[in-house]
């Protein structure tokens, strides 16, 4: 296993929060969907709060996402773990069977890459609440993108998770 650090940090007007993540490289399916289970309570938290900083709860859906396709990505010796956000994003790219978590996980990664670093893709001054009102960051990015993915990962799990004895009566 490999260490790794992850430092998001978030700047807006009303707050100033950094987040750093230490661990080991997550392998297990259950590792990753611990791990996720995780990062949603955190933003369920952030939800109720006076403030809801819709910045963060982008970040954190974005990786409650990120989890959710490593732990399916775990159960194809094929694919295992992956080392970078790019590895990551070529596998759903180039695969047909991952074109529908590709579509939603994308809106994701945007999202997040405008709340941490106030721009778009195309280097254009953004802010998430120029692209999605605060309502629209529950409705759109849970209730739809991260709630598709939610579906795709719980289905592809199934599939390829072998039925126990107890499971197949």
């Amino acid at each position: 296993f490999s260490i790794y650090q992850i430092a998001l940090k978030i700047v807006s007007r009303d707050f100033l929060i950094i987040i750093l993540i230490y661990g080991t490289t997550m392998s297990l399916k259950d590792d990753h969907l611990a791990h996720a289970d995780k990062i949603q309570s955190a933003y369920k938290d952030l939800l109720t709060s006076s403030n809801q900083h819709p910045e963060c709860i982008a970040i954190l859906i974005f990786y409650r996402g990120l989890h959710l396709i490593e732990a399916l990505f775990s159960l194809y010796p094929t694919i295992g773990h992956c080392h970078s956000h790019q590895q990551r994003e070529d596998i759903l790219k180039r695969q047909k069977c991952f074109e529908n978590i590709w579509k939603h996980y994308y809106q994701l990664y945007k999202a997040s890459m405008i709340a941490r670093y106030l721009t778009d893709e195309k280097f254009i001054k953004r802010t998430l609440l120029t692209c999605y009102t605060r309502n629209g960051v529950q409705t759109v990015l849970i209730n739809h993108h991260l709630r598709q993915i939610e579906k795709s990962i719980k289905k592809g799990i199934k599939k390829l998770t072998p039925k126990t004895h107890s499971q197949s009566k």
